[in-house]
C-alpha cells in the first residue's frame, strides 16, 4: 500500500466520496475528510470503540478534536452506551488514485522512474498503464490462456488408486 500524507489522504477521501465504503462515507460526511483521514491513518482496518459520551482525554478526541469526537459519539451511541465500529482502510480508493496518477505521469516519465517514485515494480507499472487494463485503479487480473496447464487424465485408473472392496 502506498503511503501518503494526512493531507493527501484527506484529498483522496474528499475527491472519491462516492467510491468509499458506506461506513467511511458516513464518517467523512459527519466529521469531514481531514479528521477521517487521521482516523484511517491511525486505525484503518481496526475495530474502534466509540464511547457513548465524549471525553477530552480520549485518544480519539486527542487525534481528531473534541467536537468531532462528540459527533462520533452522538452518531454511534446505542442506548447511552458506546459502540465498536471498524474503520475501513480505504485501500481501494488510495490505489485507484495512485494508479490514476501513474497513468497521467506515464510518457513524460519512464516506467523505471514511476516504479522508483511509487515504490512498485516496473512490471506493476506496465500492468497499470496497459491498454488491456480495463478497470480503473485495479491491476489486470485476467487469466491468460497460456498460463493454464491441462494435464491428461489417465484412461485407466491405476489399481493403487482404487480401494479394495473385499
Amino acid at each position: 500500500m502506498e503511503h501518503c500524507s494526512i493531507d493527501q489522504l484527506a484529498r483522496v477521501l474528499d475527491d472519491n466520496a462516492e467510491e468509499l465504503p458506506p461506513t467511511l462515507r458516513g464518517i467523512v460526511e459527519l466529521i469531514g475528510p481531514l479528521a477521517t483521514a487521521k482516523l484511517v491513518d491511525r486505525f484503518g482496518g481496526l475495530r474502534l470503540y466509540i464511547p457513548g459520551k465524549a471525553a477530552t482525554d480520549h485518544p480519539v478526541a486527542e487525534l481528531i478534536g473534541f467536537d468531532n469526537m462528540r459527533k462520533l459519539c452522538d452518531e454511534y451511541k446505542y442506548e447511552g452506551t458506546g459502540m465498536r465500529i471498524t474503520i475501513p482502510c480505504a485501500s481501494g480508493v488510495i490505489l485507484a488514485e495512485r494508479n490514476k496518477r501513474i497513468r497521467a505521469e506515464y510518457g513524460p516519465k519512464s516506467t523505471r522512474q514511476l516504479a522508483i517514485e511509487h515504490r512498485v515494480s516496473e512490471r506493476q507499472i506496465e500492468r497499470i498503464v496497459s491498454p488491456k487494463n480495463g478497470s480503473v485503479g485495479e491491476p489486470n487480473t485476467k487469466v491468460r490462456s497460456s498460463s493454464l496447464v491441462v494435464l491428461p487424465w489417465p484412461s485407466r485408473v491405476p489399481t493403487t488408486w482404487v480401494e479394495d472392496a473385499s
